[in-house]
């Protein structure tokens, strides 16, 4: 992702921001396709577990794991502040 000033359209965004790769770079490192990839880029899809877990892998973006949680675990939605400070 490029050094855009544009507000990210998702979480998933959000967290690859900094990172300069391809489109198509980056849909190759987590071995899927670009339409995937461009689908959970602008929100469309909600990333699976596996390519959560890639990402965090091939970039390093340990928040991606929070954004992960917040969004598939209820337990997680209710205790997320109490997260946020624990991984400081």
């Amino acid at each position: 992702m490029n050094g855009s000033t544009n507000k990210p359209r998702s979480e998933f965004e959000s967290s690859l921001r900094g990172i300069i790769l391809t489109q198509d770079q980056f849909a190759e490192r987590l071995c899927i396709s670009k339409r995937a990839f461009l689908k959970y880029l602008y929100g469309e899809l909600y990333p699976p577990c596996d390519v959560i877990a890639k990402a965090v892998e091939e970039f390093d973006v340990h928040s991606m794991v929070l954004y992960h949680l917040t969004n598939q675990c209820p337990i997680a939605r209710v205790y997320m502040n109490k997260l946020k400070e624990v991984m400081k």
